[in-house]
């Protein structure tokens, strides 16, 4: 059995553990059992595109139980699905490193993913807002409202991101590399990354939200802050356009 030093070796170089070590929640809290499970899972034949496979079907997994599961049990259901994502996001880029086999499929699984993850975190979260009965009870919001401040805010996460990589599709590779380039983020840019963070903060804090009943809070709270970041990138991404 390899040790972690020998996965690092291979996975976590020192250049990029600089700016994986970012994203503090993710590195200090999930990442260990990404490796140690990674580990596990290395010397048999579970591919990492199977990896990803299941991460993505856990995020629709997820949803289901956002909808369809009532009460606690559904909101921690649906919590735990994304959590699986979440793992299992952490393994393929492992098992893919380690072994030398990164695909092409592999890499389309992994954005597919990731995007099906960031949907349904803030989407789950507004639905089950809509559906608790809160610890902080907020009248003058009604139920839909919560459904909705969840989309925007999922929308303000994924749109950044597609511009982006159409960005690089129109202009090459090159053209966004500020924004994809962590090395080069100063304070404002790293907040931002542990506070939106899915794999990260943002994850903790929901967990955190619907065990207490406080949802509605946390829906409330990442709507602004959502809206904040999804403009802030948008206008990084589209400043400095050249026809």
């Amino acid at each position: 059995m390899i040790t972690f030093k020998e996965l690092h070796s291979k996975t976590l170089p020192e250049y990029k553990r600089k700016y994986v070590k970012m994203d503090v929640v993710s590195y200090y809290l999930w990442r260990p059992i990404c490796d140690l499970i990674s580990i596990f899972l290395m010397n048999t034949p579970v591919s990492a595109t199977g990896v990803t496979i299941v991460s993505f079907y856990a995020c629709l997994a997820a949803l289901g139980c956002f909808i369809f599961v009532p009460g606690m049990t559904g909101a921690l259901l649906g919590y735990l699905g994304i959590w699986i994502w979440n793992i299992c996001d952490g393994i393929d880029g492992n098992l893919a490193r380690y072994r030398g086999k990164c695909t092409r499929s592999g890499d389309l699984w992994d954005a597919v993913g990731g995007y099906a993850a960031m949907a349904v975190f803030f989407l789950g979260a507004g639905i089950v807002a809509s559906k608790e009965c809160p610890l902080v009870s907020i009248d003058f919001l009604d139920s839909s409202a919560y459904i909705i401040m969840g989309a925007i805010a999922s929308l303000c996460e994924i749109l950044p991101r597609l511009a982006t990589q159409k960005k690089q599709a129109v202009y090459g590779a090159g053209a966004a590399s500020v924004m994809k380039d962590r090395t080069s983020f100063g304070p404002a840019k790293i907040l931002a990354v542990n506070i939106t963070s899915v794999n990260g903060l943002a994850g903790l804090l929901l967990l955190i939200a619907i065990i207490f009943r406080l949802t509605n809070i946390f829906v409330i709270g990442y709507f602004f802050v959502m809206l904040l970041f999804g403009a802030a990138s948008l206008y990084s991404v589209m400043r400095r356009l050249e026809d």
